[in-house]
């Protein structure tokens, strides 16, 4: 049933006029057409011999169907004069209500099928708009994924510089494992004495370091160390990093080389600086100066 409704309204009113006018039409023609059937005589006339090559086929045509058209005659004769005379008029009527309805019918199709024609070049305007903004939406994607790349990786850049300057601004620790491996690598070293100071007593990131580092060179064996951060234990400038100092540069503990190897391979290392006569013969002074921020290198 409901394909029934969709075939109707398909074609809608005024075309189902038009077939219907089209059907009225083929009926009174085929009407017609049987009129001449029925008044074919069962012979054919002869042909002149001189017809041309058309007229011929024609005739033999004729001549081959005609047995058959025959056959369609009412009762194998002709209609009366009068009965032909009334069909003929009908079947003419039908044409010509056919064809009058079909004009009628006309100008209403050809309107629907402009609206139509119209309808579709909207549609194919709306189709290639519709496209040409599938393709600048594609392109918008492609460059808004370049640039998702592109920040992606700037994202990766600046966090791998903010964990590497969170770790440079951290102040200096010294681990567990750090303290372990001290004593590990000093644990056949000669053992001295060594004067513990920070640079600035003020500096408390010095400080909690210097007590991190006395600590740590005592796990390794190191127990004569004095520490002193009350003041500048011994003179110099202000620095940066970690030095180390004796009385004299020609008369260096024994256990200072081992010592500053033993540092640098647990990542503190530290330089020697110039001699300082005010510390007593063979003792080892270790000074902690200032962390090194990123932005004072």
């Amino acid at each position: 049933m409901r394909t029934f409704r969709e075939i109707l309204t398909a074609f809608g009113v005024f075309g189902w006029i038009e077939l219907f006018a089209a059907c009225v039409v083929a009926l009174g023609c085929a009407g017609e057409m049987w009129l001449l059937i029925n008044k074919l005589p069962p012979n054919t006339e002869p042909l002149p011999e001189d017809s041309g090559v058309l007229w011929r086929w024609l005739h033999s045509t004729d001549r081959t169907l005609r047995p058959l058209l025959v056959r369609l005659k009412l009762g194998g004769r002709k209609l009366p004069e009068a009965k032909e005379h009334l069909l003929e008029r009908f079947f003419t009527m039908l044409v010509a209500v056919g064809v009058g309805i079909e004009f009628v019918a006309l100008p209403f199709s050809l309107f629907e099928i402009a609206r139509l024609n119209v309808e579709a070049s909207n549609a194919a305007k709306d189709s290639a708009l519709a496209k040409k903004q599938a393709s600048d939406a594609n392109e918008r994607t492609a460059v808004i994924e370049s640039t998702n790349k592109v920040l992606s990786l700037k994202i990766e850049e600046l966090t791998a510089e903010n964990l590497k300057m969170y770790k440079e601004i951290q102040p200096r620790r010294i681990t567990a494992t750090q303290k372990k491996f001290l004593a590990l690598l000093l644990s056949n070293a000669p053992k001295g004495k060594i004067v513990l100071s920070v640079n600035d007593p003020h500096d408390t990131e010095a400080v909690f370091f210097a007590i991190q580092l006395e600590d740590a060179l005592k796990s390794a064996g190191f127990t004569d160390i004095k520490r002193d951060i009350s003041v500048v234990a011994f003179g110099g400038d202000t620095f940066t990093g970690i030095v180390a100092q004796t009385t004299s540069g020609d008369r260096m503990p024994e256990f200072a080389v081992d010592l500053s190897e033993a540092l640098a391979g647990i990542g503190i290392p530290f330089n020697f600086q110039k001699p300082q006569p005010t510390l007593p013969l063979g003792v080892l002074g270790i000074r902690i100066g200032t962390k090194t921020f990123p932005d004072e290198k």
